[in-house]
């Protein structure tokens, strides 16, 4: 079982039935117990926006750090104009560039702030 930040998935906060099924089977999990998931975890010195969240944020060691994005609708499609088209809502972004800019964002504080510390260069 991973060690999962929040430990456990706030229904009212979240009404993504794709990140909870992300969070309930990545915290089921045996062969991820060491570990550590963060869930909805805000960006708040995002390079490409004012803030930004990370949908999850997994800390594997001896395998890097990974940033997910969940979606989770039934039509996704991209319009001819390139904007992501998702059954509620249009987005200039898409997922990829979403999960970029946040993998980024994260990369740049991480390193910053512990810059000794992360001397060998970590996949992400």
């Amino acid at each position: 079982m991973a060690r999962m930040i929040p430990d456990t998935f706030d229904q009212h906060n979240n009404t993504s039935p794709g990140e909870e099924e992300v969070f309930h089977t990545l915290k089921k999990s045996s062969k991820i117990d060491h570990w550590i998931v963060l869930h909805s975890l805000d960006i708040p010195e995002h390079l490409r926006q004012r803030k930004g969240e990370a949908d999850f944020i997994i800390l594997a060691p001896d395998l890097g750090i990974i940033v997910i994005e969940v979606k989770a609708d039934k039509d996704i499609s991209i319009g001819k104009n390139g904007r992501w088209k998702y059954k509620s809502k249009e987005e200039d972004s898409g997922p990829f560039k979403q999960v970029n800019g946040n993998m980024e964002s994260i990369r740049k504080v991480i390193i910053e702030k512990y810059k000794d510390a992360f001397k060998r260069k970590i996949p992400f």
